[in-house]
């Protein structure tokens, strides 16, 4: 996984979407797999401009998939490490 194409591709397209918090983490992802999300799409027969997430550096493939759930699970994996050493430096104080 690419870390620095994730961190400028977060701080680039964090905001192209309408939920406040859907881009953050479609930016981490798109730019650490160096794939483009997003875009226009059709909704109920309508083409509707959306902004995309990400560059084009490559097709998206199947794979694509898998590692997008690694990637999910490490940092899900990370944050919980993080919370419960938190939790106990909190309660030593």
């Amino acid at each position: 996984m690419d870390y620095e194409s994730a961190y400028r591709i977060y701080k680039r397209d964090r905001y192209n979407h309408k939920s406040p918090n859907s881009a953050h983490t479609e930016s981490v992802c798109a730019g650490a797999l160096n794939i483009m999300l997003g875009g226009p799409n059709y909704y109920g027969g309508t083409l509707v401009a959306k902004p995309t997430i990400g560059d084009d550096k490559r097709t998206v493939v199947n794979s694509d998939i898998q590692k997008a759930n690694k990637l999910m699970y490490a940092t899900s994996f990370l944050c919980l490490i993080l919370g419960i050493t938190l939790k106990f430096l909190i309660i030593s104080f």
